[in-house]
């Protein structure tokens, strides 16, 4: 399971266009940490990032 987080990660910060995206929404902000949640958010997908457990169930394919 680890490895496949590490792998994971690897892939979507190995990605220059999220990397810019992060940079970009940090630099000269004032409320830095929500710029970074915007940019985090829109690739919440790629990240395997689940906001409710109702969402998580639907992404593994399970009913309740």
């Amino acid at each position: 399971y680890i490895q496949d987080f590490y792998s994971q990660m690897s892939t979507v910060f190995g990605d220059q266009e999220i990397v810019s995206d992060l940079r970009t929404a940090a630099d000269g902000e004032t409320d830095g940490a929500g710029a970074l949640k915007t940019v985090l958010n829109a690739y919440a997908g790629q990240l395997g990032v689940f906001y409710n457990e109702a969402e998580a169930r639907l992404r593994r394919g399970e009913s309740r």
